[in-house]
C-alpha cells in the first residue's frame, strides 16, 4: 500500500503529529514519510503487531517490542509488566479486541500505554492508534491533545 493523503488530509495530520511530538518534548515537525505512514496506518483493515511495529520506528528508529526478557520500561513511577512474551500476549490480545471493536478508543489508548510495549515510542504510536480508533472523526474535525488532560487522564488510570 503507498497511500498519499490529500493536501488537507495532510496538513490535519502534519498537526496532529506535531502535537503529539510536543507532548513528548519533541520539537520538530513530522516528516513526510511519518505523514505518509501514518496515513497508511489510519486506514489499515485490521491493526498487526507487525503494522505497529513499522509505525512505531517511524517514530523512534530505536524502539523495540518489549518481547524478551530483561526488555523492561519505566514510566515515572510506573512499572509496566516485564518484557518477555507476555508482552506480545497481551498486545495481541489488545488488538483483537481493538479490531473487533470491543474497547472504546479512550480505553484501547489507555490499555496500550499500561502496556507499553515498546522501548520507546509508545505514546505516539498510543496517540495513532487512539485517533484510528476514532476513525471518521478525525477528518469531520480539528484534533489536539491537551496536555495537562492527557497526562492527567493516564495518571487516573494508572492509580
Amino acid at each position: 500500500m503507498n497511500k498519499i493523503p490529500n493536501t488537507a488530509t495532510e496538513n490535519l495530520l502534519r498537526s496532529f503529529l506535531q502535537e503529539s511530538f510536543l507532548i513528548e518534548g519533541i520539537n520538530s515537525k513530522p516528516t513526510m514519510e511519518q505523514i505518509k505512514g501514518t496515513y497508511e496506518f489510519l486506514f489499515l483493515d485490521a491493526i498487526t503487531i507487525p503494522a505497529l511495529e513499522k509505525l512505531t520506528a517511524l517514530y523512534e528508529p530505536s524502539a523495540r517490542l518489549r518481547s524478551q526478557e530483561g526488555m523492561n520500561v519505566i514510566i515515572g513511577n510506573y512499572y509496566p509488566i516485564v518484557g518477555g512474551d507476555l508482552v506480545v500476549i497481551n498486545l495481541r490480545n489488545l488488538l483483537d479486541q481493538i479490531n473487533n471493536k470491543q474497547l472504546s478508543s479512550y480505553l484501547a489508548h489507555q490499555e496500550y500505554e499500561k502496556l507499553h510495549p515498546f522501548t520507546d515510542g509508545n505514546g505516539r504510536s498510543g496517540r495513532t492508534l487512539w485517533l484510528r480508533s476514532e476513525s471518521g472523526l478525525f477528518f469531520e474535525k480539528k484534533l489536539s491533545f491537551l496536555h495537562t488532560w492527557y497526562y492527567q487522564s493516564l495518571q487516573n488510570h494508572f492509580s
